[in-house]
């Protein structure tokens, strides 16, 4: 039997010919207690980075047998020494596992205890226009301004870079426009859908009063900014397209920063646009109006449902425009008209690039930006629904 050097002769045993096998010593002393050996293994997992390793030809106590899949438990369980166990502790371990846990369920049971009280004495604070509120919410609303100013600043620059002869040039222009008539085209039909939703979502908040007058409002505006984000995505790809090919041409550093720096402008134009409109929302139906909180997330979570519809339209739709141009550019160009795939000459790769702009730029912008949202307002209601009755809690 080969055996490592451990502290304490604490020895695990790896599998035998029958099954895994476990063995635990101490010295001479062994004992046979489930629950005891339960709790000082996860001590010693806590405390203790390494594990002795002995290689056995043969276990004491198999746990699961290879070959029948049973577990059984059966084990040796060492005294625990506690003040060698101490000793050898070192400072980091005692703090990672022990005051950093502390400290959180100190904080947790205190902040719990100040909303018991609250609630116990019956104080009437009115926490939408607390400190804290505004705090949170003044700083959100300059995160989103500030995600907005710099994915500007990246787009004039992105801009002013050189956009490659005029070949580049011609065949960038196409797939702009062929990806300009696809968005409008599809945003008609995208209108139509959200008008008769409204519509109905109108009917039943104002006659049958089922739901806030508010709802109709935020699923329109959900799907606006959705398609919005989707619209700024796929603007700047198709300007980039070029500009990223020619900077390759000069270095792999400027090529790299320019597909970089526009492709960081969808992303902060998503992240913008929601928690502007996030934060617009809540500041409106919490200040303005007298909904309670549990109310509005409610309310809000319908503007991430009306994200999700537009999402839907621009993923599906896109994609499907995506697949159809490239089993024709496959087909038609290649096997009838023995023009390669990706061929200018060969219309279909236009459109197979119009697709990739539609589909994989448009379509997953809307899509972040609804998984985006949705997880935030999920969040919000989830943990609204959690405190009932604890206003403090609520607002944290």
């Amino acid at each position: 039997m080969q055996e490592s050097r451990i502290p304490r002769d604490w020895l695990l045993t790896k599998p035998s010919i029958q099954g895994y096998t476990f063995r635990v010593k101490a010295g001479n002393v062994q004992y046979r207690n489930e629950g005891e050996f339960f709790l000082l293994f996860l001590l010693r997992l806590c405390f203790v980075s390494k594990l002795n390793k002995t290689y056995c030809l043969n276990g004491d106590v198999p746990l699961m047998n290879r070959h029948t899949k049973s577990h059984r438990l059966q084990t040796f369980v060492p005294r625990l020494n506690f003040s060698s166990w101490i000793k050898n502790l070192t400072a980091k371990r005692i703090l990672m596992t022990g005051l950093v846990p502390l400290l959180f369920l100190t904080l947790f049971s205190a902040s719990t205890f100040a909303a018991d009280s609250v609630a116990a004495n019956g104080v009437a604070d009115d926490f939408r226009n607390s400190s804290m509120v505004y705090i949170g919410w003044g700083i959100s609303m300059a995160g989103s301004i500030i995600a907005l100013i710099f994915a500007y600043i990246f787009f004039k620059w992105m801009i002013a870079q050189d956009e490659g002869d005029e070949l580049m040039v011609k065949i960038a222009e196409h797939v702009r426009q062929g990806s300009r008539a696809y968005l409008n085209q599809q945003y008609k039909v995208v209108a139509i859908f959200f008008a008769i939703t409204c519509a109905l979502l109108a009917v039943v908040a104002f006659v049958f009063e089922a739901q806030s007058e508010w709802v109709p409002f935020a699923f329109l505006t959900g799907g606006f900014f959705s398609g919005l984000a989707g619209w700024f995505g796929m603007k700047t790809a198709t300007l980039a397209s070029s500009r990223t090919t020619q900077g390759a041409k000069n270095s792999l550093n400027e090529g790299l920063q320019v597909a970089f720096r526009s492709g960081a402008v969808m992303g902060l134009v998503v992240v913008g646009l929601g928690l502007l409109d996030i934060c617009l929302w809540f500041g409106f139906l919490n200040w303005f109006t007298e909904m309670p909180l549990t109310e509005i997330t409610v309310t809000m979570l319908c503007f991430g449902m009306g994200a999700s519809s537009q999402a839907l339209f621009a993923r599906v739709g896109g994609g499907i425009f995506t697949k159809a141009a490239d089993v024709g550019a496959d087909l038609v160009g290649k096997v009838e008209a023995g023009i390669p795939e990706d061929d200018p000459r060969n219309p279909a790769t236009i459109a197979d690039n119009v697709g990739d702009n539609v589909g994989d730029v448009a379509g997953m912008g809307a899509d972040l930006y609804e998984s985006y949202c949705g997880s935030i307002l999920a969040s919000a209601a989830l943990g609204v629904a959690a405190y009932q009755g604890f206003p403090q809690m609520q607002y944290a």
